[in-house]
């Protein structure tokens, strides 16, 4: 389920995939827009360059994290 609205903006950049949306560009600027912090590929998924640096590797598949993403909500101190 999602948000139509979200739909519309994530299918400017990405593919369709059988459950997900495939991103073809993970250095795209949409997903900094967005605080994209993880990116799941295949295992045999080459390095996407950019900030992204490896923290999973398997024969299940490749996660990658964004560190320089920056949390979606702030909540205020007092």
């Amino acid at each position: 389920m999602a948000f139509a609205d979200y739909d519309r903006y994530l299918k400017r950049f990405t593919g369709a995939g059988s459950l997900v949306r495939l991103i073809d560009d993970p250095n795209r600027p949409e997903l900094a827009f967005l605080n994209v912090r993880f990116l799941l590929a295949a295992p045999d998924a080459a390095p996407p360059g950019g900030t992204w640096r490896l923290i999973y590797h398997g024969i299940d598949g490749t996660l990658w994290e964004n560190p320089a993403a920056l949390p979606r909500f702030f909540a205020r101190a007092g």
